[in-house]
């Protein structure tokens, strides 16, 4: 006996739903990134600019300009660092609920909707991703010991860091 309620190939109403919702907001996060490419530096401009203005208000010329300009970038980048986390988050959390989803339909041979793959966005996300991947395979394999030697650099640095 089969655990798949119908022998058709198109999945429920429900299960098209929620599968139309979430590959529709995982392609907006990845539009939202592939935006974010183009407005991190005018971002990083307008916050600095509008620190700098703040702290020529508050002090005089000379102090706002020597405290406002690593405040404004300080600012913008714990902003665009933050929101590029949760965001993140967000994709990864919608990714790992569709995974569920995709192995139910896979099993039932139901059919879903291909928002992703229909997406442009999406689509040159993926052939960048895969050409990057393509170049990095023609590139000569750490040793072993290269990839150690590395990882335990990384982790004095980090240590010494939080030190």
């Amino acid at each position: 006996m089969s655990h798949c309620p119908t022998l058709n190939t198109t999945a429920p109403l429900a299960l098209i739903i929620i599968s139309r919702l979430l590959e529709t907001s995982l392609a907006q996060i990845i539009c939202f990134f592939d935006a974010l490419e183009r407005l991190i530096p005018p971002y990083v401009i307008l916050v600095t600019l509008a620190s700098i203005g703040w702290s020529i208000n508050q002090y005089s010329l000379l102090s706002g300009l020597i405290f406002g300009i690593p405040l404004g970038l300080v600012m913008a980048f714990v902003h665009a660092i933050f929101i590029v986390i949760l965001m993140f988050m967000l994709g990864i959390l919608l990714w790992l609920t569709l995974i569920p989803i995709y192995l139910i339909a896979s099993s039932c041979h139901w059919q879903l909707p291909t928002v992703l793959e229909q997406n442009p966005t999406v689509e040159s996300w993926l052939q960048r991703w895969s050409s990057a991947n393509k170049q990095q395979n023609t590139a000569p394999a750490q040793s072993t010991t290269q990839q150690l030697a590395a990882l335990m650099i990384g982790v004095l640095l980090g240590n010494w860091l939080l030190d």
